[in-house]
C-alpha cells in the first residue's frame, strides 16, 4: 500500500542489465480505483486495522448495481454512511470533537445529507446497495462519503468507533 489508502498497490522490478551495464527499473501501478469514484484519507483504524471504503462500480445514471461497500468492520456489528456535499471534504482529517476520530468530513460545519445505518455480515464486510437513478440531471452531482464502525473498547477512539477513508463520487452519464 505505497499511497496509503488501503488498497494493494502493484510494484515490478526487474533488472535490465547486461554484462558491465546496470539499468534496475522499479514500475509502480498506484491503484486508481474506478472512474468517478475517488477515495482519499485513511480514518481511524479498527480492530482489524484500516477500515476500507470503496464503490463496486462506477456511478453512472442508472446504475442499478451501484453499492458502497465497507470492510474489515466488526463481524455482525453496525455503523454508518455519513454523506455530504463536496465542500465537506477534508483530505487530512480531522477530530473535531477531541475523541480519536478521524473524519474526512467537515460534519462540525457542513451540513451531511444523510446519515444512513449500515451493518456488517459475519466476514466484517457491509454491502450497501444505493442504485442510481435513470435521472439524466443526476450526471455531474458529486458528494463525499464515509463510514464509522463500532468496535467496543479495542480502538485509540475512546468511545470505540472506527472510520474510513473519505470517498468522492461523482455521478457520471
Amino acid at each position: 500500500d505505497l499511497d496509503g489508502n488501503g488498497l494493494a498497490d502493484l510494484v515490478i522490478g526487474m533488472d535490465n542489465g547486461g554484462p558491465g551495464v546496470t539499468a534496475n527499473e522499479v514500475y509502480v501501478l498506484l491503484t486508481s480505483g474506478l472512474r468517478g469514484v475517488e477515495s482519499f484519507g485513511v480514518g481511524t483504524s479498527g480492530c482489524f486495522g484500516p477500515v476500507r471504503l470503496f464503490a463496486t462500480a462506477p456511478a453512472t445514471v442508472g446504475n442499478q448495481t451501484f453499492a458502497f461497500v465497507s470492510d474489515s468492520a466488526p463481524p455482525g456489528g453496525f455503523g454508518y454512511l455519513l454523506v455530504a456535499g463536496v465542500a465537506a471534504r477534508v483530505n487530512a482529517g480531522v477530530d473535531p470533537f477531541g475523541i480519536g476520530l478521524v473524519f474526512h468530513l467537515d460534519v462540525a460545519n457542513q451540513p451531511l445529507f444523510q446519515i444512513t445505518p449500515i451493518a456488517a455480515d459475519s466476514a466484517g464486510v457491509c454491502v450497501l446497495p444505493s442504485a442510481v437513478g435513470n435521472v439524466p440531471s443526476l450526471a455531474g452531482f458529486r458528494f463525499e462519503c464515509q463510514a464509522l464502525w463500532y468496535f467496543g473498547a479495542c480502538l485509540p477512539a475512546s468511545l470505540g468507533y472506527a472510520s474510513s477513508n473519505g470517498l468522492e463520487v461523482r455521478i457520471l452519464p
